[in-house]
């Protein structure tokens, strides 16, 4: 009889930060890496973000967040990735289905292996998600590379290529060093959320 998604503590922050978009002199911009099936982006929509890309691996959750955003005539303001996130700026060989049908393997031309946990699906390269300069906000939920996106958005940020004002990330696999530059270099606070 509980709600678990979106988390909470989810709900809470990006209602925070984007509360008062409606009233701002520029349109909010967000990404929603790990969409899920549209909780969050529907609700960043709901919000008054007018510039949204959502990205989400599995085709039938992908489909319900367009299907949301179709009803509510958020065509204008959403794009809808049904792709996995990577960092490789080319694949060289498509996702290997393992058995049991969740677990994709990809190996780069270096050789190294990506692991996901996701449906079969197409990738999309990280750099094509942030088409824009300027984002009030970015989630980030995949369980997984969250960590290697975290320090990709890093690089970015600290080369002002992006600017960011507030991020909400699932942490696995963040590193020490990449929390301490954004907090100590680039000026950001940092809180974890229960």
């Amino acid at each position: 009889g509980v709600l678990m998604q979106p988390e909470v503590h989810t709900r809470q922050v990006i209602s925070s930060f984007l509360a008062d978009c409606r009233m701002r002199h520029e349109p909010c911009h967000a990404v929603d890496i790990g969409a899920n099936n549209g909780w969050v982006s529907g609700m960043m929509l709901t919000l008054g973000v007018m510039n949204l890309t959502s990205v989400e691996p599995q085709p039938d959750l992908a489909g319900a967040l367009r299907d949301t955003v179709r009803l509510n005539c958020w065509q204008d303001h959403a794009i809808v990735h049904s792709n996995a996130i990577t960092l490789e700026i080319s694949l060289d060989a498509k996702p290997v289905m393992m058995r049991g049908g969740y677990r994709l393997y990809h190996y780069t031309a270096s050789g190294q292996r990506l692991d996901h946990y996701t449906y079969n699906t197409t990738w999309i390269y990280v750099g094509r998600v942030f088409s824009l300069s300027r984002y009030d906000l970015i989630k980030i939920d995949v369980d997984g590379i969250d960590g290697d996106l975290l320090e990709w958005l890093h690089r970015r940020v600290q080369e002002r290529v992006i600017s960011v004002e507030t991020i909400v990330i699932e942490c696995s696999g963040c590193s020490a060093h990449i929390l301490w530059s954004f907090q100590q270099e680039l000026g950001y606070h940092a809180y974890i959320l229960d």
